[in-house]
């Protein structure tokens, strides 16, 4: 189970927790240079392919983010149902 978030909108949440967790204090583009780690995380294909090599696509229940934020009761019976 897998819930995916836009890219860019998920590394900047990222960078946004290191600031407001006392991590950091740069702009965005320093925490970029300093945390390659940030743009890493973000990498679906890259993280998903390992699970891929190890379950049959089906197996895999993949959820978008965006949906969670529209609408948490739909998300959350459509987790349900998968399970």
């Amino acid at each position: 189970m897998v819930c995916l978030r836009a890219p860019c909108e998920r590394t900047f949440s990222d960078y946004l927790h290191l600031v407001k967790s006392g991590q950091f204090s740069g702009s965005f583009e320093e925490a970029l240079a300093a945390h390659p780690g940030l743009i890493k995380r973000s990498l679906y294909g890259k993280h998903l392919a390992t699970y891929l090599d190890h379950f049959p696509r089906e197996r895999i229940y993949c959820a978008a983010f965006a949906d969670l934020q529209r609408d948490a009761q739909s998300f959350a019976n459509n987790v349900f149902a998968a399970l």
